[in-house]
């Protein structure tokens, strides 16, 4: 297996899981009137270990980082910052793949702007701006130097990545049992459109364990339960990742074991930091 196509197996199916964390590790939304919740900012730390998920994978086993970090509120622009460190090894040796993706977003999530660089083993393997506007009929335009011909159309109904993440927020708030939407997922491929499927489960009623990094007074009056997500090609239906994680309701992802075709990731909490919000004026 080449260079190049040990990129390409680790952008496939490692990339393709981390919208879902993300969603699940919103921290302390607040119930709005609308569609869509706000978010409290936050930064957190998951711990990353991977296996194969079959014995024809060519990936042996791997650890890794993932830092995310919310700011900004329904008064602002949404942002959202997302750096991934991991080494995969694989059957013919390590593969280092690091990556940032920078998310900004409108409070009325009208207008997205996205930025995205990934390395290989030291080298750029993607690199790449877009902006992308709602239009009139209910889809959006993507512009980007990285698309041929300068911009391209997402199908009506795409929700921007921040847009769906408030939806999530708000489904669970609300006590859903399920959410189905799409959503743009740009750090998966420039163009790609993802349908998600959730299902909400039972509660988890297990107690933190004593200095676990959620076991704080901000958490503790909030609900935590089971969720599992299904990633799906918006096109061909295909399912691309099975997800299940548990997660305070509106809140913090303690554990996540995702499940690709060729890769089982598991995640867990390392650390936690809320982050000060400016109030609404």
């Amino acid at each position: 297996m080449t260079g190049d196509n040990r990129t390409s197996l680790a952008r496939a199916w490692l990339l393709a899981g981390w919208v879902a964390l993300s969603a699940a590790s919103a921290a302390q939304a607040q119930p709005q009137s609308g569609q869509a919740a706000d978010i409290t900012p936050f930064k957190a730390v998951y711990k990353l270990d991977f296996a194969p998920s079959d014995e024809k994978s060519p990936f042996q086993s791997g650890q890794g980082r993932l830092v995310i970090e919310f700011t900004g509120s329904r008064c602002t622009d949404y942002r959202m910052v997302r750096t991934l460190n991991v080494t995969l090894n694989t059957n013919n040796g390590p593969l280092n793949v690091k990556s940032e993706a920078t998310f900004a977003e409108n409070a009325a999530s009208s207008q997205f702007a996205f930025s995205f660089t990934e390395q290989a083993n030291g080298k750029v393997s993607r690199q790449y701006n877009v902006l992308a506007r709602k239009n009139d009929n209910g889809g959006a335009t993507i512009t980007s130097r990285s698309l041929p011909g300068g911009k391209a159309e997402l199908p009506k109904g795409t929700l921007f990545p921040l847009q769906h993440e408030r939806m999530v927020i708000a489904a669970a708030t609300a006590g859903r049992k399920s959410l189905t939407l799409t959503a743009y997922n740009p750090e998966d491929a420039i163009g790609s459109v993802e349908q998600m499927s959730y299902t909400f489960g039972p509660e988890s009623k297990n107690a933190l364990p004593k200095g676990h990094p959620a076991d704080i007074e901000a958490l503790r009056t909030l609900t935590r339960q089971r969720v599992e997500v299904i990633f799906r090609n918006q096109q061909t239906g295909k399912i691309r990742v099975r997800e299940r994680m548990t997660r305070f309701n509106n809140s913090i992802l303690t554990v996540s074991d995702a499940l690709t075709e060729q890769l089982r990731i598991k995640a867990g909490l390392a650390s936690l930091t809320m982050l000060p919000q400016k109030p609404c004026t």
